[in-house]
């Protein structure tokens, strides 16, 4: 399907968007919570708790979170998997740039789904009493702490 210049546009700045705005906020918002585990298991578990008790809270993360990064996902690997890299005909740094870029995105979605499934989705996760430790507990597999 051909889509037209003016529509690659849009979805081109859209994509731009949601890789800033919600993207980003979430970002900041997950390191602010995720820097209370410096204070030890109580004040991270509060913490998280209390993000946890945001009236609507799934609400939230599915129109704010959730959907925006599966779009933008989406996009990028469309854009990624698309796109005419030409490092093999022009060594400039640029077209390197360009193709390290795409190729940190790719692996970026392998990273955010793996993350987000074990440390929100996972059956274990959810069963868990503490969220600080079910966290040290899954960093303390040498693979696990390798990938991130």
């Amino acid at each position: 399907m051909k889509v037209s210049d003016r529509t690659y546009f849009a979805l081109k700045r859209l994509h731009s968007l949601t890789g800033v705005v919600p993207i980003g906020l979430f970002l900041l918002e997950h390191f602010l919570t995720n820097s209370f585990a410096v204070q030890g298991p109580a004040a991270f578990d509060k913490a998280a708790g209390d993000m946890a008790a945001i009236p609507y809270v799934v609400l939230i993360e599915a129109f704010g979170i959730w959907l925006p990064i599966l779009f933008h996902m989406v996009l990028g690997v469309l854009i990624a998997t698309t796109a005419q890299a030409n490092v093999g005909k022009h060594g400039f740094a640029a077209n390197w740039q360009y193709t390290l870029q795409r190729l940190s995105g790719l692996v970026l979605v392998l990273y955010i789904v793996y993350h987000t499934w074990s440390t929100r989705f996972s059956g274990e996760y959810l069963s868990s009493v503490s969220a600080y430790d079910y966290v040290r507990q899954h960093l303390s597999n040498p693979a696990v702490f390798a990938f991130y």
